[in-house]
């Protein structure tokens, strides 16, 4: 379980060295998504991640919500949801969220090829 509580942060600094988001100091995220163009998925994606550090769930699976909405393609939302879904003993919904990222993340390539081991990962230890 430890393992899928952590893997928003490995995420996100993940897809900072693929190049998807830049990398952010937690301290900055919330006040940079709250300064951006909040009609972008990454700013939402930020923010998000921002509150799921502080223990924001909710307000996080909202603004993982409005990144999906803007950009259904990214993988990395999904995936940030689904973590906080675990936490929240929403399994069903977790694994619905990673097995659509995992399909995403195919689409990519090469690319998230390590992104996509480590979501195997995580469906394989969701009960």
């Amino acid at each position: 379980m430890k393992l899928l509580v952590s893997f928003i942060a490995s995420t996100f600094l993940f897809s900072a060295t693929l190049g998807l988001y830049p990398i952010i100091s937690t301290e900055k995220t919330t006040v940079q998504a709250q300064e951006a163009n909040l009609n972008s998925a990454e700013a939402y994606y930020n923010r998000g991640f921002s509150y799921a550090e502080q223990g924001k769930y909710e307000l996080a699976i909202a603004d993982f919500n409005q990144a999906i909405k803007i950009d259904p393609n990214n993988a990395l939302p999904y995936i940030g949801r689904a973590d906080l879904y675990v936490v929240q003993g929403k399994n069903k919904l977790a694994r619905t969220d990673l097995e659509k990222a995992k399909q995403l993340l195919r689409v990519q390539g090469d690319a998230s090829a390590v992104l996509t081991e480590k979501v195997d990962h995580l469906l394989r230890e969701l009960p």
